[in-house]
């Protein structure tokens, strides 16, 4: 009879207690999704819709995220900067990464500017090998880097995002169209001209800056 009695007594505290803990663990769950990264989008160029046999073509990433991220000119510690790491692909060759062009923020846990991007995108060139397979391949890697708020009050985790371009490989003198290429492009013939050009521009443009001192620099106006 005692032990009905203190059955009794006993259960609405149990049940209140049990009712008590039920949103901690509920809380609990929400801090957890909170905390994890959230998903990071990226977006692979290409500078043609198709990479040709024996030639080197163009290829980008670009990171879309909302924050800066620092950029491979000045190690930091504590801090990774952006990095693209690629896999093995065969008939296939990488290299010439060219990372963002960065500018210097003050950040309130550096004492120094520390060099970031805001738009953070990787070029490289790829090289398709004449034996290289023909059809469509994915090009697979890793993309690292470390996400800082705009207003450089902390550095957030380092976060690691898995990557796939994909490739079209064709046949050497295989008609191939431009690809949507977001980026500025100087064409190679234009920049050898410059270069073969640069003296002849040189001693024209000394003497009609003289002329022009000379004039009071109104033609400069």
């Amino acid at each position: 009879m005692w032990r009905s009695l203190i059955a009794v007594l006993l259960l609405p505290a149990m049940t209140a207690a049990q009712a008590a803990q039920e949103p901690v663990s509920s809380t609990a769950a929400v801090k957890s999704v909170e905390s994890s990264p959230a998903k990071v989008n990226y977006k692979p160029y290409t500078f043609y819709e198709q990479i040709r046999r024996g030639r080197d073509e163009q290829v980008a990433l670009q990171l879309e995220v909302r924050g800066l991220v620092a950029v491979p000119k000045r190690l930091l510690a504590g801090i990774a900067p952006l990095k693209l790491e690629l896999e093995p692909a065969e008939g296939l060759t990488f290299g010439g990464f060219r990372y963002p062009q960065a500018f210097k923020r003050k950040l309130k846990f550096e004492s120094d500017p520390v060099p970031v991007s805001g738009w953070p995108s990787i070029q490289f060139k790829i090289r398709a090998a004449k034996s290289a397979p023909l059809g469509a391949q994915a090009l697979r890697g890793k993309l690292t880097f470390q996400l800082i708020p705009f207003d450089g009050s902390s550095a957030g985790s380092v976060q690691q995002v898995d990557v796939e371009i994909p490739l079209t490989v064709v046949e050497h003198d295989a008609s191939v169209r431009r690809a949507q290429w977001p980026f500025p492009h100087t064409p190679v013939a234009l920049t050898v001209t410059l270069i073969v050009l640069l003296p002849v521009i040189i001693v024209v443009a000394i003497p009609v800056y003289a002329v022009c001192m000379l004039a009071g620099g109104k033609c400069m106006d």
